[in-house]
């Protein structure tokens, strides 16, 4: 089974860029661009992680993570942001999310920190792939 990760990012080109490389990673993505559309999307689609922009028409990134966060389905989040200041960051993670970048970034910096947040926050997996032996639990 394919990890699901649903980004909530305005900017077409960040968007674009983001999710063609995690579908070629592997991962089922599903985007949205306004922040009121952020919330449904955790309950229709049931991500594995979101990707969260702070910035955003509808409701900002610091709401979504603090509803995420208090929800009885906790859903891990990293924040991308292009605002770099400390307060930030600090006001992000003290609201729930387990990372946060800064825009620009590298997509390689992304997929180690997704990677290294669904290591310490998601169960084991469904299905696992060892080369040609796949073991479904």
């Amino acid at each position: 089974m394919k990890r699901r990760i649903l980004i909530v990012e305005d900017d077409p080109s960040i968007t674009r860029m983001v999710r063609d490389n995690l579908v070629y990673e592997g991962f089922d993505v599903e985007c949205v661009t306004r922040g009121d559309q952020a919330l449904s999307h955790v309950r229709s689609f049931a991500p594995d992680l979101i990707l969260l922009d702070l910035m955003l028409p509808g409701l900002d990134g610091f709401e979504i993570c603090r509803a995420v966060s208090q929800s009885a389905v906790r859903v891990p989040t990293i924040i991308v942001s292009a605002r770099s200041q400390s307060s930030d960051k600090i006001q992000g993670l003290e609201l729930g999310a387990d990372d946060y970048i800064t825009k620009p970034f590298l997509f390689g910096e992304l997929l180690a920190r997704i990677h290294a947040v669904m290591r310490r926050t998601n169960a084991a997996p469904d299905e696992v792939d060892f080369g040609d032996i796949h073991l479904d639990f």
